[in-house]
């Protein structure tokens, strides 16, 4: 495992991404040398799995689709779950990862630990990886490229962020969980992920994190992304308690032509896995 750009040997110009969650798998295929979709797939558990069931949910997936059996020129795995912890460059100690992470998540001593560095913000993001995951894909592909959720998220809004001089609170939801990064110009003042089931859940998170910074709703901007549309009672909700929403504009110009994908998970994954 590597969190360099991975060493597969191809003469093609695909690339698979992988996202793992406790909720949910999709498997996305595309060639980079025309940015079309070659193979798109997800799958929603109905209720939160253990790694090792997800780990048996990817080898059922790769059972049944032939489009993943194949050489990959590039594999990214992108790991989603709420045991992460930011820390700033100046504090950080990678003989100390546990110590970052365990005050804010349960871990095990026996628990993996990894961290992404985001260079542009000085800091550094300390989490749990799913290792028997990362295993598996290790065994199939060798050497990879693996980050966590929040890595790409937080690189993604920061490298775009227009609001240089505003706090701005952006929303990310995907399967039954909410990720809520706030930024001040190109300086991250928290980010934090919560499971949620309902829009009440959300706003309750979302107001707490907001009194925790003395934000006032009637002020600062609010982005949402990923599984939510205007149409979303998620949506309706929180235009019900904040002044501003914003969609945030999807990024993929590949369009989705599959009637058993939800097109909602792939831009998702699409925002997660192509910034």
């Amino acid at each position: 495992m590597t969190k360099e750009k991975n060493s597969l040997y191809s003469d093609n110009n695909l690339r698979l991404s992988v996202q793992v969650s406790l909720a949910g798998l999709s498997f996305l295929v595309a060639d980079t040398s025309n940015n079309t979709i070659v193979f798109f797939k997800d799958y929603t558990f109905e209720s939160g799995h253990s790694p090792e069931e997800v780990l048996e949910k990817v080898k059922y997936a790769y059972q049944q689709n032939p489009e993943l059996n194949q050489q990959f020129k590039e594999v990214l795995i992108i790991h989603r779950n709420t045991l992460f912890a930011l820390v700033p460059d100046t504090l950080f100690d990678e003989s100390k990862l546990s110590d970052y992470v365990k005050f804010s998540s349960k871990i095990f001593p026996t628990d993996y630990l990894d961290f992404d560095s985001l260079d542009t913000l000085e800091m550094k993001n300390v989490y749990v990886p799913f290792t028997n995951i990362n295993n598996y894909f290790f065994d199939k592909y060798g050497t990879f490229t693996f980050q966590h959720s929040n890595t790409v998220f937080i690189n993604a809004v920061v490298t775009s962020a227009t609001h240089t001089n505003q706090t701005a609170v952006y929303a990310h939801f995907s399967e039954n969980c909410l990720d809520v990064l706030v930024t001040k110009g190109k300086n991250v003042l928290l980010c934090n992920s919560f499971s949620i089931k309902t829009p009440e859940d959300f706003m309750y998170y979302l107001l707490f994190v907001a009194e925790q910074l003395q934000l006032n709703p009637e002020e600062f901007p609010l982005f949402v992304t990923g599984t939510i549309s205007e149409e979303s009672p998620f949506y309706e909700m929180a235009y019900t308690y904040v002044r501003n929403v914003q969609l945030l504009p999807k990024k993929s110009r590949l369009k989705l032509d599959r009637a058993d994908a939800d097109e909602a998970t792939f831009q998702t994954h699409f925002f997660l896995t192509y910034h």
